[in-house]
């Protein structure tokens, strides 16, 4: 490969040079850090002594990261992405960098175009694995399908791959189906909170609540702040009336991500349901000033003040 050089005659290029030519940014370098930080949230590094200490400087750091982020950063990112292709057309390994780059700014479908490479690579399961899986974000559930199989056939052991083909099917309302890949990637992988929690759905489609909430406990056991499992919980117990599970499931996810928008909306719901309107009207409100056009959280914060207008008169 054609190394460039910098303007000293026999000097290797600069570092700048270097990542510009192989399409590393810093939206690549985000995507390390959270691997990297999930892997720490996770046994066996999550029980090591200094882990929480080596969280918070990750988090300081990404944080630092992010602030790089910019949209102008980003046309620059894709111009270099684009420049380099058009020097390496071929090379695999550049196309991976950009498909995960344009994914990390929400540009899907060249995204899926980038990641389906698998005619310069026939034998790489993870190109298939990650075409399936973008093109199941987009709703092309067939597409999908034949790309996870492919990668199903290459890798069976590959418990990502059994994920997402769960979620093909649920996509497509098969959900017996959808049930059967999530518990055999429940298999692959017992320790994978998300698995459970996909499970708990597939269950919960399937009018098998007592086991779904079964299944999101067992998530939430795995990974405590998990906000997902928390939310599913709650709604499954809210529909079992179990409001008191419920209340204490919301309010953690609150505590969890306090500047979740809907973490606040569903604990709001919930306690107006239980008759806590000054409650309810402190999460709505909450709700209302972290995403301000939420219409139905206006719509109920305005509903029980006016109930409670007319209750004062």
């Amino acid at each position: 490969m054609e190394i460039a050089r910098t303007a000293n005659a026999g000097g290797w290029a600069s570092q700048a040079t270097c990542e510009q030519w192989l399409g590393l940014t810093d939206w690549n370098r985000d995507l390390v850090m959270a691997d990297l930080m999930s892997r720490l949230r996770h046994p066996p590094l999550s029980s090591q002594l200094n882990n929480a200490r080596r969280l918070e400087l990750l988090l300081a750091e990404a944080e630092q990261l992010r602030q790089r982020m910019t949209p102008a950063a980003a046309n620059t990112a894709r111009e270099n992405y684009r420049a380099a292709l058009e020097r390496r057309p071929n090379d695999h390994f550049l196309r991976e960098n950009f498909a995960e780059f344009l994914e990390s700014t929400r540009d899907l479908k060249p995204a899926t175009v980038q990641w389906q490479v698998c005619e310069l690579m026939p034998h790489d399961a993870f190109a298939f694995y990650q075409a399936g899986r973008l093109l199941s974000l987009q709703g092309q559930w067939a597409e999908a399908q034949t790309a996870l199989a492919r990668a199903r056939t290459m890798r069976p052991g590959q418990a990502e791959v059994w994920y997402e083909l769960g979620d093909v099917h649920l996509g497509t309302e098969k959900f017996d189906t959808a049930l059967q890949e999530y518990d055999h990637a429940r298999q692959l992988d017992p320790q994978n909170a998300m698995y459970c929690a996909a499970a708990g759905n597939a269950l919960s489609k399937l009018n098998r609540h007592a086991d779904a909430i079964s299944l999101y406990r067992q998530a939430i056991r795995l990974q405590p702040e998990f906000l997902e499992a928390h939310f599913a919980l709650g709604a499954e117990l809210v529909a079992g009336k179990e409001f008191d599970e419920a209340n204490r499931e919301f309010a953690e996810a609150v505590r969890l991500q306090p500047g979740n928008p809907r973490a606040h909306f569903n604990f709001g719901v919930l306690l107006a349901r239980e008759g806590q309107l000054d409650e309810a009207l402190r999460e709505l409100k909450a709700t209302l000033q972290l995403d301000p056009g939420n219409q139905q959280a206006q719509e109920y914060f305005n509903r029980i003040e006016d109930w409670k207008h007319h209750q004062s008169k």
